[in-house]
């Protein structure tokens, strides 16, 4: 070949691999760097992070909520035992009334004593009313406890989730931190399942001495009933002249409490 020639095809394989090299290096220069690949993931796991962090949230406002809807029953319940004590006043200031009649007015003799008897089994339904009130108010206390260890338990959690979302691995000092919490952790656990099974048994005790005072009660009114009907058999009109027969109120009866779900 003519070295002029051959000088010129050199020339020209150099201009075009020159022109190749400048079309194609924009296109390498594209390429995502690492650091912005480092920091697309950092951003998908704050996001991670952030959506569990709300799910624990929402979880922890629900037990507040709880809480605080236990405390309510709680004071309701009080105010209710305070009312059935001032029945029971009312009911032994009765008793007492119709003992001191229980030897005048010969024809109404077996009127009062029927009284009496039906008096005296509402005052011992009454007593039991208040026995079980008062072991629904433990048995709330109990329930409350609970929704407490829970809603500790849960802030635990989700701050050791925070610190172990938010930790650069190899850290040997957070580790240590996170062997320590964990270990509180198991010991709010052993706490929240023991006070699980006692709120259980209180729940069982109360509502066992609900039954209890409500069976009595109706007995009472059932003595209650067969009192009138002697009455009417009997032809005594003058039965309200009777000392103590204004009308006791029916006691209210605590309402069931349900179960809180984890």
């Amino acid at each position: 070949m003519n070295p002029f020639h051959k000088s010129i095809h050199s020339l020209s394989r150099g201009l075009i691999c020159g022109l190749a090299i400048a079309i194609v290096h924009p296109a390498l220069c594209e390429t995502t760097p690492p650091q912005d690949a480092k920091g697309l993931l950092n951003k998908a796991r704050q996001s991670e992070y952030e959506r569990k962090m709300g799910l624990k949230q929402t979880e922890l406002d629900r037990l507040s909520e709880d809480l605080k809807k236990g405390k309510q029953q709680g004071e309701g319940l009080q105010k209710m035992i305070d009312s059935v004590g001032a029945a029971i006043v009312e009911a032994n200031g009765r008793l007492d009334r119709v003992t001191a009649q229980r030897n005048h007015q010969p024809k109404v003799m077996e009127i009062i004593s029927l009284k009496y008897e039906a008096d005296k089994m509402r005052v011992d339904g009454l007593r039991m009313l208040e026995g079980a009130q008062t072991k629904a108010l433990a048995a709330l206390a109990r329930h409350n406890e609970v929704i407490d260890l829970r809603t500790t338990l849960g802030s635990l959690d989700m701050k050791t989730f925070a610190e172990k979302a938010l930790t650069k691995p190899g850290e040997a000092d957070v580790a240590d931190s996170g062997s320590k919490k964990s270990q509180s952790g198991g010991e709010l656990r052993k706490a929240l399942a023991n006070a699980e099974r006692a709120a259980s048994a209180a729940e069982i005790a109360a509502r066992e001495a609900m039954q209890a005072a409500t069976a009595k009660l109706q007995q009472a009114d059932a003595a209650a009933e067969k009192t009138e009907q002697r009455r009417i058999e009997l032809g005594i009109d003058d039965i309200s002249n009777l000392p103590g027969d204004s009308v006791v109120p029916a006691p209210q009866v605590a309402p069931k409490k349900g179960r809180s779900k984890r």
